[in-house]
């Protein structure tokens, strides 16, 4: 009894640790971001603490309130040492903020996409989607080495959809909300990471906390 109460509290523990340093990592992809967007856009922005939230990909779709409205997604793959795929996602009341503080001016629906809008939430999804890609490999030492970034706009439930045909739905997702805002606007956007089962075991290796379970 007492070797499996020492058992429990260890793996308790050892789950403890594993949060508290993914929380250090999304907390410094943040820092990245922010420095790279107040770089490239000229102003300065504020970035929330970003909430983490382990989850199978299974449930990722009990993450998002409605996964019919309207999303734009930023999706990459990545290669190397801690390999998978991720992206950035934000509704679409969030996309047309995002461009007010970018571009002065948002379209009401995806249909009005000019290429000026196009760009400029890849441009925002990639350095986000790159910030915390760095902040892991920098955290571990790991090599990786992101795709070009994909846009896709639709309904959350057809883009996961899409992303699920190279998915398992019990691969291990991190999923982080963050929220990016100035003095006249707010964005919240949702990072998913979905590593290979390697990439989760060697994470924990490098980190010291033992393979996953």
């Amino acid at each position: 009894m007492a070797e499996n109460t020492i058992s429990i509290v260890q793996a308790i523990e050892n789950q403890n640790m594993r949060m508290s340093a993914l929380n250090e990592i999304a907390n410094i992809g943040t820092g990245h971001a922010a420095r790279a967007l107040a770089s490239v856009c000229g102003r300065d922005f504020l970035i929330s603490v970003p909430q983490v939230r382990p989850i199978t990909f299974d449930r990722v779709h009990e993450m998002i309130e409605n996964v019919d409205d309207t999303h734009a997604v930023i999706y990459m793959a990545v290669d190397g040492d801690f390999n998978g795929r991720m992206a950035f996602f934000l509704d679409w009341p969030s996309c047309q903020a995002l461009w007010h503080m970018l571009i002065g001016s948002a379209p009401d629906s995806a249909e009005d996409l000019t290429e000026l809008e196009w760009s400029s939430v890849v441009e925002v999804g990639n350095i986000i989607n790159g910030s915390f890609l760095s902040a892991f490999t920098d955290f571990t030492g790991l090599f990786s080495n992101a795709t070009p970034p994909m846009l896709a706009v639709d309904s959350f439930g057809s883009i996961l959809g899409s992303i699920a045909a190279e998915a398992s739905e019990q691969a291990v997702a991190l999923f982080i909300e963050t929220k990016l805002w100035d003095d006249q606007e707010s964005v919240k956007g949702s990072f998913l990471l979905i590593p290979s089962q390697e990439s989760v075991e060697l994470l924990w290796e490098r980190l010291g906390l033992g393979k996953a379970a």
